[in-house]
């Protein structure tokens, strides 16, 4: 912990005993905290009137209010609590604050205390904006409310804050956080709790770390950092990965799933976010606010609304993503200065809408010179990207090509200014080898009343992505009762594997078998005799 902090720590512990020696003043209604170094103490439940905005004003320093166990309640979510600007030395304690638009706000403040608190049915829990050395302890902010955008604490622009023992839950962001110089990433976070009972990790410096599981990552000032390896999830609470004023760092081999958005890369420079996968996330799969980051390698599908959402991402690549199943596939919003400079290729865009810009203009690339190589089809050229839609007749799904290359005839304008002049598609001559791999059940051996757990794997042996039909059965001693069939259901990439599990009891002795089956790949299969397997045994 720094000098800095600590000595703001300690000054409002003195400041604490300073003010608890005085008379305390009775509180029992709403109103303006004028009185500097005064001690306040609730004493009894109070409501803000309809027609007003803040039920507590704090305009001296020094203030203290105890709420002594008591309530601040609010109307329909609308005004504030508490609310301090300008001032310092704030103390708040004990209580409960609920159904305001702001249960507790304070700004261009130093060396405030607030503990052992209850902000609950708020948009905003508490909000800490150019707030410095300050201790937020022992609290808990639920916001329990649906069908609105809530935060349940935000810091902002803040320096020398501390956050121990929280828990914040049930908000749209449980924890949010800006900074726009490197100092203000210098706070503490520790013990924070977020939805899910999951924790919240908070880096302000360099760091590197493995084989870990979160509920949210947050990096702050930590250039040069490496992460690997991680599983970071909740129930779309908090950006999974938020990277703020990070530079130079490597992201890879990450899983992030359901979370508000997955990666979130925000005024930070130079990264690499490679061999990961970001899914079912409430608004975007990544982020990117920044200059000459990569987006390599990695799975970014089924996210709400966008896979990759890009504000000033000058500079950047994007390429070798499969980009799938989200509203939008790549969307450049509106926010100054534009997203300009990118380079986009060798992407698989599948989506319901692959190019959303807020703006007009502001050409990007989205072609990479031809040359010889593996595209992200499986083709023997690298150029341009392949557009798609779920229901198959995207554009590189349509196009000529007449010579057969794996290149679409006509370029394709994604929007003004942006053009893909290489535009990937399948070659008509092209094969692949699905095949039902394996079969196995557990126990090994099942004995009479045994539930059997089946498991079947069915992989792509070929170099194309390909959509397949399987089918699978099982057959008891009285005969079949079990299995079933999904047409063109499954997509496998090259290489790629899938999992069936089945079960069932072994209620009858005698002659079982289990079989599995695929047929009609849309691309031609030029090796049909692994298509089908099958497993008997005899109990």
């Amino acid at each position: 912990m720094n000098k800095s902090l600590i000595f703001g720590l300690v000054f409002v512990i003195l400041l604490a005993s300073a003010v608890s020696a005085k008379a305390v003043i009775p509180v029992y209604d709403c109103q303006v905290l004028d009185k500097p170094n005064r001690y306040y103490q609730l004493k009894n439940d109070v409501s803000l009137e309809p027609n007003e905005d803040i039920c507590f004003t704090v305009t001296a320093n020094g203030v203290t209010l105890n709420m002594a166990g008591h309530s601040i309640i609010g109307s329909n979510e609308w005004g504030h609590g508490i609310l301090n600007d300008g001032f310092d030395g704030l103390i708040i304690k004990n209580g409960k604050l609920s159904k305001f638009s702001f249960g507790i706000r304070i700004m261009n403040s130093s060396n405030n205390l607030l503990s052992d608190l209850s902000v609950t049915e708020s948009r905003n829990g508490i909000y800490l904006v150019q707030t410095s050395n300050s201790l937020l302890k022992n609290s808990k902010i639920n916001s329990g409310t649906t069908g609105i955008e809530t935060t349940g604490i935000y810091l902002i622009n803040g320096i020398n804050n501390t956050l121990i023992d929280i828990t914040s839950q049930n908000n749209s962001r449980d924890v949010a956080l800006l900074a726009e110089t490197d100092d203000q990433c210098q706070n503490t976070l520790n013990n924070v709790t977020v939805s899910e009972n999951k924790k919240l990790f908070y880096f302000n410096e360099q760091i590197s770390l493995s084989n870990f599981n979160a509920g949210a990552i947050i990096l702050c000032g930590a250039d040069n950092s490496t992460l690997t390896n991680l599983n970071i999830s909740n129930t779309n609470h908090n950006n999974g990965l938020y990277i703020v004023r990070t530079d130079d760092s490597i992201f890879s081999n990450l899983k992030i799933t359901g979370t508000y958005d997955g990666i979130f890369i925000l005024d930070s420079d130079n990264n690499l976010v490679t061999s990961s996968t970001s899914t079912n996330n409430y608004y975007a799969g990544i982020g990117v606010w920044g200059e000459n980051n990569k987006i390599i390698g990695n799975k970014i599908n089924n996210n709400y609304y966008a896979g990759i959402l890009a504000y000033f991402a000058t500079n950047s690549v994007i390429k070798d993503n499969y980009i799938e199943y989200n509203s939008f596939g790549i969307y450049f919003d509106e926010n100054e200065p534009v997203a300009t400079g990118i380079h986009v290729y060798n992407n698989l865009f599948r989506n319901t809408i692959n190019f959303r810009a807020d703006y007009e203009g502001n050409p990007n690339t989205w072609t990479e010179a031809l040359t010889s190589g593996f595209n992200i089809i499986g083709g023997s050229y690298i150029g341009g990207n392949f557009w798609a839609n779920p229901s198959g007749t995207g554009f590189s799904e349509t196009c000529e090509d007449e010579n057969n290359d794996g290149i679409c005839d006509e370029s394709y304008t994604i929007a003004e200014g942006n053009i893909d002049y290489l535009p990937l598609t399948l070659k008509k001559v092209d094969f692949t080898d699905v095949a039902v791999d394996s079969i196995t059940i557990s126990p090994k051996e099942p004995q009479l009343g045994d539930n059997v757990k089946v498991s079947i794997i069915l992989k792509n042996l070929g170099r194309m992505t390909t959509n397949v039909t399987y089918t699978t059965g099982i057959t008891a001693p009285n005969g079949g009762f079990g299995g079933g069939n999904c047409p063109y259901c499954l997509q496998l990439r090259s290489n790629e594997t899938h999992l069936i599990s089945l079960s069932f009891i072994a209620s009858l002795p005698g002659q079982y078998s289990i079989s599995a089956n695929i047929v009609n790949s849309l691309i031609p299969d030029n090796k049909i005799q692994n298509n089908q397997l099958s497993l008997n045994f005899t109990i």
